[in-house]
């Protein structure tokens, strides 16, 4: 009987000491890992929660854990940010980025792509018009939930695109700054544009296809920093803020857009001194000196009444740039001019169609308007000063049609009315005998009319912008 037994433990182990050799020889060897590298997955999934209540969500396709620093490499990231209620949704995406474990901070290199107002999974909609913005060199600090990037900025939001460099972007809190050097291009409404083919979650700004006064409706604007802030649905421009329309233009010290719950434009307002300048007939001029007007809103300008022949220096701030005396002395009549100014401004915007619709100036207003001139004629010149101007804009292109002046109300017109003064006759005649041959037109006499009153309306012609009528409400000086 024991001999039975010990037979048979011995087919066992044998069995199984063979059994194993075939295992050993069958299986290859596992590929050893590199030397900075202590472990490797498929797949990653964090999330960080406050109260209950969802943050973000780091996920990964592949997860490289290093020994070096402890520091673990994220392959294919997707970072949803769902913000301090958990009532947004933004999505951060780039293809390669370094976790800390330790600090709880990432940065990535390579490029990042965030989306702001991202539809909420799975492809629900939130009513809100996103953005999107493409940047590179990011690193995410744990302490204050922040993403910061010191590269270049391109970014998109509907018909808005443009650029900045740097960019800080509060996860938690829901605003985004970019830093210096802003640059936005607003295009004009669909309908009255042709816009090429573009990827709806592309930074690149449009390109425009061939199309007649295209150029005309896009308004570009500038600015040294950008910050908005999603919750109060905010864009606070810091100075100097330009904004460029054709022949338009509009300096001031800084500036905040008022957006809608779809994030759309309702509402802007400048400050700390608002000054703006158009031009409005260049049909004299040669097809240098239009170009000239339609050059960008660094080509500064000169005075309307100036003598320069061209441009001044960058950092200047008045009308577009006329011709210089010398092309006066050589054409007809020069382009009407306008250079208003006030303390401060609103304008008041049609959420369908971005067009301006009411424009609202307070604080020391005035507006001066030059027409004529030219071939050694004098301009007519005329001045208007309010503590308060309102005007009303209609049409595609926002052209004026009514406007209200009110607060110690000043217009002044200043004109030139060409006198008559007889020629001297030789042989001591007197030269009353042909003073109807002998007559010659001497240089115009300036003279100026002004009226006063507590409030006074205005009226403008559809067609070309000019004054209709002009009125006081109640009584006035002249």
């Amino acid at each position: 009987m024991a001999g039975t037994v010990a037979a048979t433990l011995l087919v066992v182990v044998a069995a199984y000491r063979f059994r194993s050799s075939r295992q050993d020889r069958s299986l290859p060897a596992r590929a050893a890992l590199p030397g900075n590298v202590n472990q490797q997955l498929s797949g990653y999934t964090f999330t960080r929660s406050e109260g209950g209540r969802r943050i973000f969500t780091v996920r990964a396709v592949r997860t490289v854990a290093l020994k070096q620093g402890g520091t673990t490499e994220l392959e294919d990231v997707v970072v949803d940010v769902f913000g301090r209620e958990g009532d947004r949704h933004d999505v951060l995406r780039t293809g390669l980025a370094e976790y800390n474990p330790q600090s709880g901070n990432f940065s990535s290199r390579g490029s990042v792509e965030i989306e702001l107002n991202a539809d909420p999974p799975p492809g629900g909609s939130n009513g809100r018009q996103p953005a999107y913005l493409e940047t590179s060199n990011v690193t995410f600090r744990q302490q204050g939930s922040l993403v910061v990037s010191d590269a270049p900025v391109r970014f998109r939001a509907g018909p808005v695109s443009g650029s900045a460099l740097g960019m800080t972007y509060a996860t938690k809190d829901g605003w985004v700054e970019l830093e210096k050097d802003v640059r936005v291009e607003l295009q004009p409404a669909a309908q009255n544009v042709t816009l090429a083919a573009h990827d709806p979650k592309s930074t690149i700004p449009f390109k425009a296809t061939a199309g007649p006064g295209l150029e005309a409706g896009v308004v570009w604007l500038t600015a040294q920093r950008l910050r908005y802030d999603k919750d109060s649905r905010e864009v606070a421009l810091r100075g100097p803020v330009e904004l460029t329309q054709g022949n338009r233009r509009i300096v001031a010290g800084r500036g905040t857009v008022f957006l809608d719950s779809r994030n759309r434009l309702t509402e802007m307002l400048l400050e700390d001194g608002v000054h703006g300048f158009e031009t409005t007939d260049n049909s004299s001029m040669s097809s240098a000196e239009r170009a000239a007007l339609r050059a960008s809103p660094s080509s500064e300008p000169a005075l309307a009444h100036s003598t320069q022949s061209g441009p001044p220096a960058h950092g200047t701030e008045s009308v577009p740039w006329l011709p210089g005396s010398e092309v006066q002395r050589e054409r007809g009549p020069l382009p009407e001019a306008l250079e208003a100014s006030a303390q401060r401004a609103r304008g008041i915007f049609d959420p369908a169609s971005g067009q301006l619709r009411k424009l609202v100036a307070e604080g020391g207003f005035q507006a001066d308007s030059r027409r004529g001139g030219g071939d050694r004629k004098q301009p007519s010149v005329s001045r208007l000063e309010a503590e308060q101007f309102e005007m009303t804009f209609e049409g595609v292109h926002s052209e004026p049609r009514s406007g209200v002046a009110s607060g110690n109300v000043r217009l002044s017109v200043n004109s030139s009315a060409t006198s008559v003064a007889p020629k001297a006759v030789r042989g001591g005649r007197p030269p009353e005998a042909k003073t109807a041959r002998a007559t010659v037109k001497v240089q115009p006499a300036t003279q100026t009319e002004t009226m006063t009153a507590a409030e006074m309306t205005f009226d403008f012609r559809a067609v070309g912008r000019s004054l209709k009528r002009a009125q006081t409400v109640g009584a006035g000086k002249l």
